[in-house]
């Protein structure tokens, strides 16, 4: 029998090992995620400073006017929106284009001030940090004619007025309904619906009343102008573009210093004008930008065949961040319609509800939208839902 005071030789081996494992973790966290971390950082202040440089050297722009703030331009284009009233999120639908561009986070502050304002996510494209999310329908006509990103400018009814009923209110239990006629005779009726947290449905049924046959794709476009107002020059957290699409539904992330990069190379000519930072085609997936807590993101039907994609361009001296996919081409006969439905996540990145519709709704690697770290996740992923 030991007396009191002893030592037990198990507890010795365990502390040892302990201390051992723990030293390894520590070397390994800074060998793995530190120093990559600080090479990345150290290659985006490099761009940085490369880009500023570009601008010093080249011969001056006419500066567009200053944007306004986003509750200025929502103000002025009141009478063309429709209100989004949820426990999540308010905000409002736009006519024009029927463009998911005004939506605030009602559970989260923009302070640690608890009568603070809401924490802000979408806002008109031509305001301050402008963020939107939008989707339709291209005509294959218009496309073969039109120059650039065919999402932006020929979309069906992508810069119209669509038309809502009186008194229409977008609420978990009260979807809206949205109408457009081409001059051309295509009519497309969208139903939006939201459920209690960040996720919209929207389910297009298009008519040809023409004459002749069309062919139409389905697309998606999650768009921001410039960085986020609270966006921190960080390699630790991902910020930028974000999705899983492609063969595989690989997980793919570019951030924005790479959008920087595409938009300065595409206007000194060193790439195409269709090319892009990352494009992949497979089945369904989802794919959008993310932010430090946010996501925007689009979610395709499941069985669609998708070509998804990430770009970056110049728009009033500024870059415009894109993630957007097209599906496939469908043909329809005069008189015949078709349909299509797709969903838009716009919110805060919690991971139960990250992966409640990663299960509930098929959504391929969702809940990887939370940065949980290139090499570090075995520890990260596990040690946050223990302390959940």
């Amino acid at each position: 029998m030991a007396y009191r005071g002893s030592q037990d030789p198990d507890q010795t081996r365990n502390l040892i090992i302990a201390g051992v494992l723990s030293v390894l973790i520590l070397v390994g966290f800074e060998f793995f995620y530190n120093i990559p971390a600080q090479q990345r950082l150290q290659a985006a202040q490099r761009a940085q400073a490369a880009q500023q440089h570009s601008q010093q050297t080249e011969p001056a722009a006419v500066a567009p006017a200053p944007a306004l703030p986003p509750e200025q331009v929502v103000a002025s284009s009141a009478a063309q929106r429709v209100p989004i009233d949820t426990p999540a999120v308010d905000g409002s639908i736009s006519l024009v284009g029927a463009r998911l561009d005004n939506l605030n986070l009602r559970q989260y502050r923009r302070t640690i001030d608890p009568n603070s304002g809401e924490v802000g996510l979408l806002a008109p494209y031509d305001s301050q940090h402008g963020y939107d999310a939008f989707v339709g329908w291209e005509d294959r006509n218009a496309t073969a004619n039109a120059a650039g990103d065919c999402t932006a400018n020929c979309g069906i009814g992508a810069a119209d007025v669509w038309t809502a009923p009186a008194g229409s209110r977008l609420t978990p239990q009260t979807p809206i309904v949205l109408t457009y006629r081409s001059p051309e005779g295509l009519q497309v009726t969208r139903t939006i619906s939201i459920d209690q947290n960040y996720m919209f449905t929207i389910s297009d049924v298009v008519r040809n009343t023409g004459a002749q046959g069309r062919t139409l794709r389905p697309f998606g476009v999650v768009r921001r102008l410039g960085k986020p107002a609270d966006w921190l020059n960080s390699s630790m957290v991902h910020q930028g573009f974000a999705g899983a699409f492609g063969p595989r539904q690989e997980l793919h992330t570019e951030t924005y210093a790479r959008g920087e990069q595409q938009s300065r190379d595409r206007l000194q000519g060193k790439v195409a004008s269709d090319a892009r930072i990352v494009e992949a085609s497979g089945r369904g997936g989802w794919i959008g930008i993310s932010d430090h807590y946010w996501l925007g993101a689009l979610i395709p039907d499941r069985n669609e065949q998708i070509d998804g994609y990430f770009d970056g361009r110049s728009v009033n001296n500024q870059v415009d961040y894109r993630s957007a996919y097209r599906g496939q081409w469908r043909d329809i006969p005069a008189g015949g319609s078709v349909t299509y439905t797709q969903h838009v996540f716009a919110g805060a990145k919690r991971l139960d509800v990250l992966q409640t519709y990663q299960r509930g709704m098929g959504i391929p690697r969702f809940d990887e939208a939370i940065d949980w770290g290139n090499l570090m996740w075995p520890l990260t992923r596990p040690f946050f839902t223990w302390l959940l």
